[in-house]
């Protein structure tokens, strides 16, 4: 079955809804608010609803080719909110995205998002990356393990995917928090049995690709490219040069914070 696409308006109403509805229940939870309270009937209905839109949410999410496996060739199609990072798909705590067929060959996803033109007003707590790509030099370091970024959009904003494949899924390796996600999936034999976290540390962060490119650790997709065309040398390479901000941040009530220090970048916040 073909998923019916969200368009930007039907998104709006969905999110505005349930965000309605979650409060709701939050204030039917405080014990000051029982007299107030609505009958328990209401009340499990707009858990049904809130069921009911995080469904539609996900089916209604565009699919987007964001990679290719430099081993195999097989394309990584991912759903994403590429509407903008207010949508649920980037609540860091309580992701609302669906399951994704992933190549056998996944490891891991990162990413980075552009906030330079400033963020949404979220009640809920964003990790879109930082600003310009970059990989994870204790993963690249790994036997038999290759990272690809690419470009794509989210919000108007340019964004870049960091997609992790190895050959053979090392065991016993802490991955890398899911783009978006403050968690990964722990595969065993295929499936998702559990989930891991891993902190930001600033040795996780390298964002001076050209050295990891020419040791053939690092390969990459010319933006807007719809062939996937994987490219390995630095010539030409759009990704080595970005001024984004080059420390991962989080984001809540349109305050931009970064994770290492608790320093404020050109956000509104409560």
């Amino acid at each position: 079955m073909t998923n019916t696409l969200m368009g930007a308006t039907e998104r709006r109403e969905l999110l505005d809804e349930f965000a309605r509805l979650v409060e709701l229940l939050e204030r039917a939870e405080q014990p000051w608010n029982a007299a107030s309270c609505p009958a328990p009937q209401a009340l499990a209905a707009a858990s049904d609803r809130i069921s009911a839109i995080c469904v539609r949410y996900t089916d209604g999410l565009p699919r987007v080719e964001l990679s290719r496996c430099p081993f195999t060739g097989n394309v990584l199609r991912q759903a994403i909110d590429t509407f903008g990072i207010d949508g649920l798909w980037w609540n860091s705590e309580a992701s609302v995205r669906p399951t994704d067929e992933r190549p056998a060959t996944f490891f891991a996803m990162a990413g980075a998002v552009d906030l330079a033109a400033g963020a949404p007003s979220t009640e809920f707590i964003v990790r879109p990356g930082p600003g310009a790509p970059w990989v994870v030099p204790r993963l690249l370091a790994l036997p038999g393990l290759r990272a690809v970024v690419s470009q794509t959009e989210v919000g108007g904003a340019r964004a870049w995917a960091i997609a992790y494949f190895a050959q053979v899924q090392p065991d016993d390796v802490e991955r890398i928090d899911d783009w978006g996600r403050d968690q990964y999936a722990v595969p065993v034999a295929g499936s998702a049995a559990g989930w891991g976290h891993v902190a930001d540390v600033r040795e996780d962060f390298d964002f001076d690709l050209a050295p990891w490119i020419r040791r053939g650790r690092l390969l990459w997709i010319a933006p807007g490219d719809a062939t996937l065309t994987l490219r390995s040398t630095t010539d030409d390479c759009p990704y080595l040069a970005i001024a984004g901000r080059h420390e991962p941040v989080f984001v809540r009530r349109g305050r931009v914070m970064t994770v290492f220090d608790d320093g404020d970048q050109d956000g509104e916040g409560a």
